[in-house]
This record gives C-alpha cells, sequence and structure tokens, in this order.
C-alpha cells in the first residue's frame, strides 16, 4: 500500500513523503517542499503550492507521476497536529549532533538523545534555519520523526486497546483522509523500524517566480524510487544526513 502524507502549515503542504507499506515494512519516501514539479495540464509550480493551489488529489497525481509509483491513499495532518500525535504516543525520542535554535519555529535544543512532545515536537519539525543544510536538514528531521512516532506506535500505543482507542479518535480530529480507509488501521500492520531517504535533487536552489525551487531530473527520481522500494533482500536504507547513531543536524 502507497500514501501520500501530507503535514500541512497555513494551506500549504511543508512536508511530503510517499510511505509504502509492504509486508510490515514501512519505507518513507521524502519529496523536499520546494521541488519543482510539471502540474499535469497546469503548468510547472513548487510541490508545496500545488496542494494550496488545487488540492490533495492533484498533488497526489504529481507525486504518482514524479515517482512513477502508484498512490493507494492520502492523509493530512495539519502541522500542529504533530504537537497532539507525539504527546498521545508518550513523546518520540529524537538525537541531535549538536546544540541548536530557531526563533522563527520556537526551537531550542541541547544536542544529544532526548524525547519530544507538544510545542517542541512541532518547533522539531518545522525548524530549518539555523541548520547546515536548510530545508534538506528539517526534511531528515521529518524523517525521523515519523520513524519516531511509528516505532512508538508499534511497540506501545497499539499494543494496548484503551490507547489504540483513544489514539484513533484524535487521529480522526488531526488527520483528514480520502475515503474509507484509517492511518491507525495502517499503523497497526507496521511491524519493523521505518526505512527512510529523499528523493534525489540534480541542483541547487534556482529562482521562480514562486520563489526559489529544487530542480530534479523526473527520470533519475523515477529510477531512485524503484529501486528504493524494491531494495535487495537484508538490505538497508537509512536516512540521509544520520550518522551511525541515528543522530541528525
Amino acid at each position: 500500500m502507497n500514501v501520500v502524507v501530507l503535514g500541512v502549515d497555513e494551506h500549504r503542504a511543508d512536508t511530503v513523503m510517499l510511505l509504502r507499506l509492504d509486508g510490515g515494512r514501512v519505507s518513507a519516501l521524502s519529496l523536499p517542499r520546494d521541488t519543482w514539479v510539471t502540474v499535469p495540464g497546469r503548468g510547472e509550480s513548487r510541490l508545496n503550492r500545488t496542494y494550496e493551489q488545487y488540492g490533495p488529489d492533484v498533488l497526489v497525481d504529481v507525486v504518482a507521476d514524479l515517482t512513477g509509483q502508484r498512490v493507494d491513499h492520502w492523509a493530512a495532518v495539519d502541522m500542529a497536529g504533530f504537537e497532539r500525535l507525539a504527546t498521545a504516543v508518550g513523546g518520540v525520542e529524537v538525537c541531535l549532533r549538536a546544540a541548536t535554535s530557531d526563533r522563527f519555529a520556537g526551537a531550542d535544543f541541547p544536542a544529544g538523545r532526548q524525547t519530544i512532545t507538544g510545542a517542541a515536537a512541532l518547533a522539531f519539525v518545522r525548524q530549518r534555519h539555523g541548520l547546515p543544510n536548510g530545508d534538506l536538514d528539517r526534511v531528515v528531521r521529518q524523517q525521523v520523526f515519523v520513524r519516531g512516532l511509528v516505532d512508538k506506535l508499534v511497540t506501545t500505543v497499539l499494543t494496548d486497546p484503551v490507547r489504540e482507542a483513544e489514539l484513533s479518535e484524535l487521529v480522526r480530529s488531526v488527520v483528514r483522509t480520502d475515503p474509507g480507509w484509517s492511518p491507525v488501521a495502517l499503523a497497526a500492520q507496521a511491524t519493523g523500524p521505518v526505512r527512510a531517504a529523499t528523493i534525489p535533487i540534480a541542483d541547487a536552489e534556482f529562482q521562480t517566480e514562486a520563489g526559489f525551487a529544487l530542480k530534479v531530473e523526473p527520470a533519475e527520481v523515477r529510477r531512485f524510487a524503484a529501486g528504493f522500494f524494491t531494495p535487495e533482500p537484508g538490505g538497508s536504507t537509512p536516512s540521509p544526513g544520520s550518522g551511525g547513531d541515528g543522530c541528525v543536524n
């Protein structure tokens, strides 16, 4: 099953991931929000503005076309919902290489391992100022958060019927989806750690009428996605930017 997961902030999709659940294994492929894409029948745009201008169904079509992967469902989470989700699972563990702060995102984190909840969780996934690679580091942060969130769901929340019911109620209030399926049901099928990667970027930022954007080569993105979602037996793909200790910028 392939699901496009969107983190929506002020009507724009600041987080875009294509998640695949295959035999209990979850793989997450991130598409940076500033990726310059072709919108079928509508010209070109940054990926995050596609959601704002045309809605989730068109954005799903763009993701499917760019990656060469079919999409079965979509889920949109208001970025503020990350606060409530992180708190509901008892916090998400992350690790930072160095202390960092960003007054725009409200971030103020020490170095090392830490468990984040509430406003700190939202600041963690929002921060891009003060990071060496800017928005690309934020993408890695989002991968780490999703990995930690799924891990807590699998190991604690979904093993407790009462907590699972409470989470299902919360998800219904903060997550919008296409009709007929539940993200909680999807998470309940997960059995292992999340594999994560980011689509290849062809060039540095360039200026467009819509602001700075990231250029990609669609053929290369499709090749990368095909390889990522069909890894060699026993292989693994760590999050870009993370070291062997799992710490990120």
